[in-house]
């Protein structure tokens, strides 16, 4: 049996997970997709004509993805009052392990694109 919502977290800390998802949503997410879009468009017709562009896709993706990731961080107001060491040393030993789940969550969300879909490493 589940327990009712309200047992389960209080309303501030609804509205902090709501916060967290808006930002992710915003920061993250949104930021990722048009970058990607872009990444898309100005390489996609070149790709049949140098193969090494390929390569170049993949690593601005992989780029985008983590750059996209850490404009999230930076949009949360407690990672924003730590200063630069503390952000610094924060991201040094957490970064590889949030990196997966969201490339996780990134793929879920963003790969289904139908103008991107035909292109496939």
């Amino acid at each position: 049996m589940v327990n009712n919502n309200n047992e389960l977290l209080e309303e501030k800390d609804w509205r902090l997970l709501s916060n967290i998802v808006y930002a992710y949503d915003n920061y993250c997410l949104k930021l990722f997709t048009q970058n990607r879009q872009n990444i898309f468009n100005n390489q996609i017709i070149l790709f049949s004509e140098q193969p090494l562009l390929k390569i170049n896709h993949h690593i601005s993706i992989r780029l985008n993805t983590i750059t996209s990731f850490l404009s999230f961080l930076s949009s949360i107001p407690i990672i924003q009052s730590l200063s630069n060491s503390n952000r610094l040393y924060l991201c040094k030993h957490n970064i590889r392990l949030l990196l997966f789940p969201n490339l996780h969550e990134i793929d879920q969300t963003c790969f289904t694109e139908l103008s991107q879909v035909n292109i496939i490493f």
